[in-house]
């Protein structure tokens, strides 16, 4: 962090705090967040499980849980992080995200088949969409 320049609040959005590898994306991008002075944490819209709570405190990531509590998080934060996932938490979340906000759209799955779907309805909700493949940024939604 730069002297006289706040730091950054960013908020990574994530259906389940796991073991998995969503969970350790989220959970490696918030501590590296962390460790350049920005403040970083996870909401896990449903209750994390022991492993990925674990993680996270292993690695300083503070964790949230429940959508309210991430609705609330994410009134705060300066960066919202989805970590796209199609369930039903994560599009109740969406549906409830109205506050002004900027929204990254991080996308861990090819986006074209189901149920992973990427549509230009989703793409145009978000502010930045970030594809995790070149194959991925080859989908229509993020032409």
């Amino acid at each position: 962090m730069t002297a006289g320049v706040p730091a950054m609040r960013v908020l990574h959005v994530i259906q389940q705090l796991s073991a998995g590898g969503a969970a350790r994306a989220a959970i490696t991008q918030a501590s590296g967040g962390i460790g350049r002075g920005d403040a970083h944490a996870v909401a896990s819209l449903m209750p994390p499980d022991a492993r990925g709570a674990a993680l996270a405190q292993a690695a300083g990531v503070p964790v949230h849980h429940g959508v309210d509590r991430g609705l609330a998080e994410a009134a705060a934060a300066d960066v919202v992080q989805v970590h796209f996932w199609n369930t039903p938490e994560l599009y109740e979340f969406i549906a409830a995200l109205t506050m002004p906000a900027r929204v990254v759209l991080y996308c861990p799955v090819a986006g074209d088949t189901p149920p992973h779907v990427v549509t230009p309805q989703l793409a145009d909700w978000a502010d930045c969409l970030v594809a995790c493949s070149p194959y991925t940024a080859d989908v229509p939604a993020f032409a």
